[in-house]
């Protein structure tokens, strides 16, 4: 049976809003008291409307980990000339029950590796790819032990083996494709190029716009349940708004899928996603971060699968020097349990020279 959550990130899409339009309506009151921002001059400083940046919180869904996913970033772009490099880690546990539909017992640790260059003052490109583990991992203990210290027991998943590998899920003609631990391992999966341009600066009262575009290029994945093929395309819009000591983020991310069937899964060939944050600079090198991301669906008449996925993350960014930034969070997936993942953590390091 489905368990499900209160919509907390529904809840905070609403509060954002609310705060936003608030904002609008009263831009004759004072200006706010001098709050920490990034120091003038450093490399991450190139919008007063922007902190140092949403969390880099893609979508848990599990066909996410084979299809392009958008991690959300700030509404600014490389300078001119400028040089970013960067890699982060996903960690993520999955443990989504369907009955006879299907059953994903599973971790996954992908490790994504990119690197920027500022072409204008105003426009970025970036190529990036992924290597990753899919195995039975170690954290179903920890889990289950958190779950019970907050009263929020999944039966199933203490009645199954700990941190084992498995996959099943019934196909449309009603057969049932399995995998387990024979088929873990490390993987190098796709490449994708991407543009980035500011359409907005932005100012202490004015908000940043950016647009973007990639293009993920064809893997040569032979892990269980992936496909090895499609050329998926997408494209998203973020905005960013100070606030006093608080930077307030919003996108809406759209792709387009070349991949629509899995092992006899229909897969749904587009897919939205709307995240709202908000982010609290502590002083000028570190900021906390509260975020909820809203999926649509992914497949099709496939249980939990078939409805859209909410997650929150909660995470901090700090400077180290002038030259990197560090990035750490954990997500966790909101009203229901069967179509992400239960937890994902994430640290991320960029350098910019």
């Amino acid at each position: 049976m489905t368990r499900r959550r209160p919509p907390w990130s529904a809840l905070l899409a609403a509060v954002l809003l609310t705060v936003t339009a608030a904002r609008a309506d009263d831009e004759d009151s004072p200006a706010p008291p001098p709050s920490p921002s990034p120091t003038a001059g450093s490399p991450w400083s190139t919008s007063a409307a922007v902190g140092l940046g949403p969390l880099s919180q893609g979508s848990g869904s599990p066909a996410s980990v084979f299809r392009l996913v958008q991690p959300p970033s700030a509404p600014v772009t490389l300078g001119r000339g400028q040089w970013e490099v960067g890699v982060q880690a996903d960690w993520a546990n999955y443990f989504c029950d369907e009955g006879d539909l299907y059953l994903l017992d599973y971790e996954s640790l992908r490790l994504r590796f990119g690197v920027g260059y500022g072409v204008t003052a105003r426009t970025e490109i970036g190529l990036g790819g992924v290597a990753y583990y899919q195995g039975g991992g170690v954290l179903d203990g920890f889990i289950e032990w958190f779950e019970r210290s907050i009263g929020a027991i999944n039966r199933d998943r203490v009645a199954a083996p700990g941190d084992r590998y498995l996959i099943r899920v019934r196909t449309q003609d009603g057969s049932t494709q399995e995998w387990g631990g024979r088929e873990s391992g490390w993987h190098v999966d796709s490449v994708a190029v991407a543009v980035k341009h500011q359409l907005l600066e932005g100012s202490e009262t004015k908000p940043a716009l950016l647009v973007s575009a990639v293009l993920k290029l064809p893997g040569a994945s032979d892990a269980a349940g992936r496909p090895d093929g499609g050329v998926d395309r997408g494209a998203r819009r973020a905005v960013g708004q100070r606030l006093g000591r608080f930077n307030l983020y919003g996108s809406l991310g759209a792709v387009r899928f070349g991949e629509t069937e899995i092992d006899g899964a229909e897969l749904y060939d587009t897919q939205l996603s709307l995240m709202t944050g908000v982010e609290y600079r502590s002083t000028p090198r570190t900021s906390f971060l509260l975020q909820a991301m809203v999926s649509s669906p992914v497949a099709h008449h496939l249980g939990d699968l078939s409805e859209r996925s909410r997650e929150a993350a909660l995470g901090f960014k700090h400077r180290l020097g002038d030259h990197f930034l560090l990035e750490a969070s954990v997500a966790e997936n909101l009203v229901v349990f069967a179509n992400s993942a239960d937890v994902v953590l994430r640290a991320g390091l960029s350098w910019r020279p």
